[in-house]
Formats: C-alpha cells, sequence, structure tokens
C-alpha cells in the first residue's frame, strides 16, 4: 500500500481488522520501519545543552566566525571576520574576502588581534579541523619566541589596580555563570538525555550541509543505516563506523542519531504483549 504513516494506516486497519493495543502496535510498527526512517528522518530533540568553559579574564578565549557574501567593497573584499573576546564580548568586525585560506585569516588575526591582546588559550570556531591546524601553525610561525624582560619594579599604584582588576573579573565570572545557568535551563526544555553505548547501532540523519550530494532532491532519502558506534566523544557526540565513500567526519551529534530496532522483531514482540 506504501508508507503512509500511523494515522492513515490505522485509520485502513479500523475498517478490516480489530485487535487489543493496535495504536500501540500500529506506532511500534512505523517507528521501525526502514524505509520510512530512511525517506522521514528528521533533527531529534536529542542531547542536552554543553556549555563552554567559563574564561577566567579577557581575550584568553575567544570565538571566531565569518559573515560571507557581502557587496564587494572598492578593495574587492566581500566578507567579515568576526573575532568574539567569549569574557568581555568585545568584537572585531574585520574585513576579509571569502576566498581567504586559513594562511591570509591568520594574517589578519595577527595583525588586528595578537598585536593588541596576545595569543588566546582556546579559539571556537566552526571551521573544519585542517583549516583550525593550519591557521594555528601560521600563527605560529609570525610570533618571535625571544624571551622578553622581565621588570622587577612594583609600585604600590600598579598593585593596587592590578587587585581591582582581579575583583573585576571574578565579578564578571560570576555573572557569566548565572546567566550561562539560566540559559541552560532555557536551552534544555523540550530536549532529552540520549546516549548510546558502543557497539550500538543507530541511524544518522542527512544534513544539507553535510550530505550535499544525498539530499540533492528531495526524492532521496534523508538518512541512512544502521551504523555501529566506535567510540563516544561526549555526552553529545559520537564516532561511528562510517564508509568511507560518504567523505565526512565520523563524529555526529547525537540530535542526528537515532537507535536501530531490529526490524526483524516486527512479526513477534509487539503481539506477544498484546494479548492476541
Amino acid at each position: 500500500m506504501g508508507h503512509f504513516g500511523v494515522t492513515k494506516t490505522l485509520h485502513t486497519l479500523k475498517e478490516h481488522l480489530f485487535w487489543p493495543k493496535k495504536r500501540r502496535d500500529v506506532e511500534r510498527y512505523c517507528e521501525r520501519c526502514v524505509t520510512c526512517k530512511k525517506a522521514k528522518s528528521k533533527v531529534q530533540p536529542h542531547g542536552m545543552y554543553l556549555p563552554l568553559p567559563i574564561p577566567d579574564s579577557p581575550w584568553t578565549d575567544i570565538s571566531m566566525d565569518f559573515v560571507l557574501g557581502l557587496p564587494r567593497t572598492r578593495n574587492g573584499r566581500d566578507s567579515i571576520f568576526v573575532v568574539v573576546d567569549r569574557f568581555s564580548k568585545m568584537t572585531y568586525f574585520i574585513p576579509c574576502h571569502k576566498t581567504d585560506d586559513a594562511v591570509n585569516v591568520a594574517n589578519l588575526f595577527f595583525r588586528d588581534i595578537v598585536r593588541l591582546h596576545g595569543i588566546p588559550r582556546s579559539i571556537v570556531s566552526d571551521r573544519d579541523v585542517k583549516f583550525l591546524s593550519h591557521f594555528w601553525k601560521t600563527l605560529w610561525c609570525k610570533l618571535d619566541m625571544l624571551p622578553l624582560p622581565h621588570e622587577h619594579v612594583i609600585s604600590k599604584d600598579g598593585k593596587a589596580r592590578a587587585d581591582y582588576v582581579k575583583q573585576l573579573h571574578q565579578h564578571v565570572k560570576e555573572n557569566l555563570k548565572r546567566r550561562t545557568q539560566r540559559y541552560e535551563k532555557q536551552a534544555n526544555k523540550g530536549r532529552k538525555r540520549v546516549s548510546f553505548e558502543v557497539g550500538d547501532w543507530v541511524w544518522v540523519h542527512f544534513r544539507k550541509e553535510r550530505f550535499p550530494a544525498q539530499r540533492s532532491s528531495k526524492l532521496l532519502p534523508r538518512g541512512e543505516g544502521p551504523f555501529q558506534v566506535m567510540a563516544k566523544v561526549n555526552e553529545n557526540a559520537y564516532k561511528l563506523d562510517l564508509p568511507g565513500e560518504y567523505n565526512v567526519s565520523a563524529t555526529f551529534n547525537v540530535s542526528d542519531l537515532t537507535m536501530f530496532d531490529d526490524p526483524s522483531d516486527l512479526r513477534t514482540k509487539p503481539f506477544q504483549e498484546g494479548g492476541r
């Protein structure tokens, strides 16, 4: 007949058949349908919000992103390189080109950020691992690694200012903690904690931006599987035994994963508990 979902299947069965707990059995049957899982896959509300560690001081932990595809300026720049200090929320908007690679971005970062604030301790970005690796290598190659002279003279006024700055930083950190806790509570509404074990089999949802070839048409499946869990990266990320033909990272967010139920049990399990 086709794959019409729970409602239409129940409506068709209602005209001809009856057994106890029929709705429950139909729901289980449709949930385990391999064809439906591939064609109707979607992002699940799986995984709890995991906030980043709160920085201790300004410009030690930053984030960077790009605004692409803007109208060209007279100098030919069509994008913006955005750098944000995660402690103070101070932001730099640096003009750049959409085609800039990790080397060019590292040069801009050194010119506008390192020159004023030094080298950060961590960088958060949605760019891939290769990009960040080349970025860091270029950045370190540009640094003068000679030891800087130390000034041993400490004035009382300078010490008082340093103490004031430390107190200010502690106050800001406490505010960030409270705000993060409020955001975490709000972000976790409607979400549920889901975990998998190494060796489990899961379905994978194909996001358009990550699997453009597999989602190039509306008629193509939105998911695939099952794939085996190889390792647990953290509470919200797992590494799968993904075939090399997909040519993407094998690490997936838990919101793209759904537990695989063996379809061989469809003819027995739902009806054993139903009584008839």
